[in-house]
């Protein structure tokens, strides 16, 4: 196991019990669990984070999993192929709409981890996206040409060599009433 934050995990079968101590909403946390899968079946992996002070709900805080032993192919020809790297879930925009204020994203999550993940907002009409340059951040402020236009964000990421790429939608910027 591995924890970029807290204590990390113990236990060696399920229950696994994590201390990852996350800090923010806003802010990512990992639990990477690996080891052999036995050859008899798969192996269900219930893992609990603990909760620490200011936790805003606990009762998230547990996930189960399968592990599934490799699949030969048909042919006889060994392990099955590995499936393409894919977003799970996209990247969600957080924070007010008035020009003024700043947008958050929270970044998406992947079916494996990447090795490199890029931001980029972009400012959308009729007509299409356009790369609002220098936009790379997980942050941005809402300018006055920006009104009445929309605005996402595209997350790049790079996972096992290829590039996979997960879209947010798009919020409409309001001028100030």
């Amino acid at each position: 196991t591995y924890s970029d934050r807290g204590k990390g995990c113990a236990g060696v079968v399920s229950p696994l019990v994590c201390d990852l101590d996350w800090v923010s909403p806003l802010q990512d946390g990992h639990i990477i669990v690996w080891g052999k899968v036995g050859l008899s079946g798969p192996q269900t992996i219930t893992a609990t984070v603990v909760a620490g002070p200011g936790e805003a709900n606990p009762a998230d805080n547990t996930a189960t999993f399968v592990l599934q032993p490799t699949v030969s192919s048909t042919d006889g020809g060994g392990a099955s192929p590995v499936p393409s790297p894919k977003p799970v879930t996209p990247p969600f925009i957080v924070g007010g709409v008035t020009i003024g204020s700043i947008l958050h994203a929270v970044p998406p999550t992947w079916s494996a981890t990447p090795s490199r993940v890029r931001y980029q907002w972009q400012l959308c009409s009729d007509a299409g996206c356009k790369l609002i340059v220098g936009a790379t951040a997980l942050k941005l402020k809402l300018k006055p040409g920006y009104a009445g236009k929309r605005v996402r964000i595209v997350a790049t990421a790079t996972i096992a060599g290829k590039t996979v790429t997960s879209v947010s939608k798009k919020i409409t910027a309001k001028r100030k009433a």
